[in-house]
């Protein structure tokens, strides 16, 4: 590995079998893993951000000064560390430095309400906190928990980093070690920590560096949060292979295209929100784009010609989706690349699994697989299936089930072939401009108003936002209580993306003879 490639657009865009780079890396951690290019490529940009940008040597001094400072503050292996903060160079080296200290990281939504960072914090019981400055109201008062300011007026960073000098940064990564928590809501409405262990992410690096054709010399830029496994997974893929990482604070269409115009990125993944708004940028036509060779959509619903639109402006990139969750370390399925002029033959699917992954649609209450072209519920095996919920014995043994499946509570269909296709969510999950949002966790707010009975909450069809949040409401019979009441109320409770944008008032709700809600018939209702 020498940092220099010969390979042509062409090439990698051909149905030929694209060299392994995954094979050539040998480290098993991330700890391992900057060592081992800042020694095989010291002087190879690794990370730009805030107009900085770092090599893979200067990258390893960087991880080398947090790792002190992590075990001069007293921290032991596998003790927490959130991390509540916009991306940034220092962030990411805060995910090195954790592995090589053999402590957790978990990252926090920053766009979470104090009342939400907050019971994740308890649940999380860290012993460390990296914040931003102007986020720092988001966290509980606590003399408990060392605090450590990333930015802003405060000394904090610099001081916290000087204490730990002299303090020598051992190597304590081990494969199984838990390397990252982050949180997700489930059926329940309770927030749940699912536990990623290095092996997981290693797993997934190689796997996703295959499929998205990554390489020594590739540049990729990211607007993806570090808070979800999409935006970490894409940048510790970038760097896996020995690629260069571009974060963006600006995650507006015309900053994307710049950056790519002016640093010809290769390699990029958006949202489709943010995608849309790059379809429809009015001053694309100034910048060259031409050296994007791969970008990967999803997380979002994605109909209309969104696709097809973003592959006419970018005709020579390859376009590509797949399918994961946070309970498996991100993807475990990616559909073929393809370019302006290629057939769609399979349109809608989210691809095959990827090697050493297998999926399986069952009836989820027989558990029994059901045949090819039938709908059922998701499972997934492989090695990126997470460790299971942080303190969440029973909510681990029902979703992890026996022969290391994780059940997705997704319904989906397998064709003859093995590519998968989704239909629905057994969860009721909205997915709304990239982020997840569960329905009982914004139906449990709700509800807690005391002139709120009962309230249904489903996604209904968003133009910009792909989906958005309706609630149908059920007022204590005399209530007063209107539109603006129940969204200040929710805005109270909840981050603002998760509140409703369309608030329906009835005076019963559907229901099934066991007392169950039925949402389908109020989306039906909708629909006439």
């Amino acid at each position: 590995m020498d940092g220099t490639v010969n390979t042509s657009k062409e090439d990698l865009m051909t149905t030929h079998q694209p060299k392994d780079h995954a094979a050539e890396v040998r480290a098993r951690t991330l700890s391992a893993l900057v060592d081992e290019h800042a020694v095989v490529r010291p002087d190879v940009p690794a990370v730009t951000a805030g107009g900085r940008t770092a090599t893979f040597a200067t990258l390893r001094a960087d991880v080398d000064r947090f790792a002190a400072a992590i075990v001069a503050s007293g921290l032991e292996p596998g003790d927490r560390v959130a991390v509540v903060a916009a991306n940034s160079s220092a962030y990411l080296a805060m995910h090195f430095a954790c592995s090589r200290a053999a402590v957790t990281l978990v990252g926090i939504n920053w766009r979470l309400s104090a009342h939400e960072v907050g019971a994740i914090l308890r649940d999380a019981t860290p012993r460390l906190v990296l914040v931003d400055h102007d986020l720092r109201g988001l966290l509980p008062d606590s003399s408990e928990v060392t605090t450590v300011v990333l930015d802003g007026p405060e000394p904090g960073l610099e001081q916290w980093l000087s204490a730990g000098a002299g303090t020598p940064a051992v190597d304590r990564s081990h494969e199984d070690n838990i390397l990252m928590m982050l949180y997700t809501t489930g059926t329940t409405g309770q927030p749940k920590g699912v536990m990623i262990s290095e092996r997981n992410v290693n797993q997934m690096l190689r796997e996703m560096s295959r499929q998205w054709l990554m390489r020594p010399g590739m540049s990729f830029v990211n607007v993806l949060p570090f808070f979800h496994v999409s935006g970490t997974g894409a940048v510790f893929t970038g760097l896996f292979v020995g690629g260069e990482v571009v974060l963006l604070a600006d995650a507006s269409a015309e900053s994307i295209a710049r950056t790519i115009h002016e640093r010809r990125i290769t390699h990029s993944a958006l949202v489709p929100t943010v995608l849309t708004a790059f379809v429809r940028e009015p001053s694309l036509a100034q910048y060259d784009l031409s050296s994007l060779e791969v970008l990967v959509y999803g997380a979002a619903p994605s109909g209309g010609t969104l696709v097809q639109d973003a592959m006419a402006l970018l005709p020579s990139c390859g376009f590509t989706q797949g399918y994961g969750l946070t309970e498996t370390t991100g993807g475990v399925s990616a559909a073929p690349l393809r370019r302006h002029g290629d057939a769609d033959d399979r349109p809608g699917t989210v691809g095959q699994a990827t090697a050493n992954y297998e999926i399986r649609v069952v009836d989820p209450d027989s558990r029994q697989e059901v045949a090819r072209g039938t709908a059922g519920e998701v499972w997934l095996r492989g090695t990126q299936n997470a460790q299971g919920y942080w303190n969440r014995p029973e909510e681990t043994a029902a979703n992890f089930v026996d022969g290391g499946w994780f059940r997705t509570g997704d319904v989906g269909v397998l064709d003859a072939d093995g590519y998968l296709y989704l239909k629905d969510r057994l969860k009721d999950m909205i997915i709304s401009g990239g982020e997840n949002i569960y329905s009982v966790e914004v139906e449990s707010a709700l509800t807690a108003h005391p002139d709120i009975v009962e309230a249904a909450v489903y996604g209904v069809p968003d133009e910009r936002w792909g989906e958005s949040v309706k609630a149908v409401v059920v007022r204590v019979p005399g209530s007063p209580l209107n539109e603006d009441a129940v969204l200040a109320h929710a805005r109270s409770r909840l981050a603002r993306y998760k509140c409703p944008k369309v608030i329906e008032f009835t005076d019963a709700l559907p229901k099934s003879g066991s007392g169950k809600i039925i949402k389908h018939v109020l989306r039906q209702r909708d629909a006439t």
